[in-house]
């Protein structure tokens, strides 16, 4: 009972902080990720209206 209970506490504050960090990750890559997205989706488009 009491391994369980340390254990599910370990996971929860393990991912707390991982879920915070990959926040912060997510919000310092998407600016650069949807530049790459919108240059993606302008290439297809380009591709689309000339085919």
């Amino acid at each position: 009972m009491h391994t369980t209970l340390w254990v599910s506490f370990f996971e929860m504050i393990f991912c707390t902080q991982g879920c915070v960090y990959i926040h912060k990750l997510m919000k310092e890559k998407t600016k650069y990720f949807h530049r790459l997205f919108m240059k993606k989706i302008d290439g297809l488009l380009l591709v689309t209206l000339s085919g």
